[in-house]
């Protein structure tokens, strides 16, 4: 009836992912034995904000270790940020549960512009969701993107410019 006693299980399976996802011989697809204690943490305490939390690194480290593979990782990525978003309805007040909604769209705004389309839709949420965590930098650097893809385009990048400026000197 705790949710605690699965919470040691989960974070031992996030740091065996984060291992095999160093080592280039092993690559982790992730299945359910992976996420079952996560999981039970979230069945014994649904409004436990961790056990989602964790979910979200543990798909997020998925995502970018597919990604450094030249894999696709699009649908880890949007796990990754759902499950951070079930994070923050159940604990508004901790910031830190936007890390890996705020990382996930980060990589695929990048991965937006690598595959040639506009990442102005997914940076608009980068921006939000790093301004909702209090994220100077990355919401500057997200700024700072969308100038340069206006600028690549033919648009006026200056406002971009400017926010990022803004948000680099907070």
């Amino acid at each position: 009836s705790d949710p605690r006693l699965y919470q040691r299980d989960c974070e031992r399976a996030i740091q065996v992912i984060e291992v095999k996802t160093k080592i280039e011989r092993s690559f982790p697809d992730i299945g359910d034995d992976e996420l079952i204690s996560c999981d039970r943490m979230v069945q014994v305490d649904p409004t436990w904000s961790d056990g989602y939390f964790q979910k979200s690194r543990i798909y997020f480290r998925v995502a970018s270790a597919r990604t450094n593979r030249g894999l696709d990782a699009d649908a880890w990525f949007y796990k990754a940020i759902d499950s951070g978003y079930e994070a923050v309805k159940r604990n508004p007040a901790d910031l830190n549960l936007y890390d890996f909604i705020t990382l996930s769209y980060a990589w695929l705004a990048h991965l937006e512009t690598e595959k040639g389309r506009d990442p102005t839709p997914i940076q608009k949420k980068l921006i939000d969701s790093a301004q909702k965590q209090k994220d100077f930098h990355m919401t500057a650097v997200a700024h700072h993107q969308m100038g340069r893809y206006q600028m690549q385009i033919g648009l006026d990048p200056t406002a971009d410019f400017d926010a990022a400026l803004k948000e680099f000197e907070q």
